[in-house]
C-alpha cells in the first residue's frame, strides 16, 4: 500500500493543471494524524488560482485518500508514455490519491477513483490520470467506517 508520507519533501508539482483549476500545479500534502489512525490526507495549492468566472480563489485545498487503504484491489491503468513522463520505473515508485467530494453526513462522501492523482514519491512530480475512453466520472461511497476527522 501506498503512504502520503513517503512523498518527496511532502511536495507535488503536476505535469498539468488540475482540471477545473487553471494554473493549480504546486501543492503541499499534509497528513491528518499519525498514519495508523488515518488514511486521509489534503493537498494543498500553492499557486494563485482563479475559480469560475475569473474570481481568484483565497486557497485551494482538497481532501485525498490513497484508495489501496479501503480498496486493496484497487488497480488503475497507466499508459507508459505517462509514467516515462513521471519517472516511474516501477509501482513502487508511485503514490495514488484520490479527490474526495466531501458531503454532509460524512458517510455519503465519495471518493473519486475514475481519475486519480498519480505522484513519483521520489520527485513528487505527479499528475491526475483521466482516461480518454470516456469522460464519465465514476464515484464510490465512502460506506466504510474510518476514524473521526477533522477537515479544516
Amino acid at each position: 500500500m501506498d503512504t502520503f508520507l513517503n512523498i518527496a519533501n511532502n511536495s507535488i508539482t503536476l505535469l498539468t493543471d488540475l482540471p477545473g483549476f487553471p494554473g493549480a500545479r504546486h501543492f503541499i500534502i499534509e497528513q491528518f494524524g499519525s498514519i495508523e489512525e488515518n488514511v486521509f490526507a489534503r493537498i494543498k495549492c500553492l499557486d494563485k488560482i482563479e475559480g469560475e468566472n475569473g474570481v481568484p480563489l483565497s486557497e485551494l485545498s482538497l481532501l485525498v485518500i490513497s484508495p489501496h487503504a479501503i480498496w486493496p484491489d484497487y488497480e488503475i491503468y497507466l499508459e507508459a508514455s505517462v509514467a516515462e513522463a513521471l519517472g516511474l520505473k516501477s509501482a513502487e515508485d508511485a503514490a495514488t490519491l484520490a479527490i474526495v467530494h466531501l458531503k454532509k453526513p460524512f458517510e455519503q462522501s465519495t471518493v473519486n477513483l475514475y481519475s486519480p492523482i498519480i505522484v513519483n514519491i521520489h520527485t513528487g512530480l505527479g499528475d491526475q490520470i483521466i482516461p480518454q475512453d470516456t469522460d464519465e466520472e465514476i464515484k464510490w461511497r465512502l460506506q466504510t467506517p474510518f476514524p473521526e476527522v477533522a477537515v479544516v
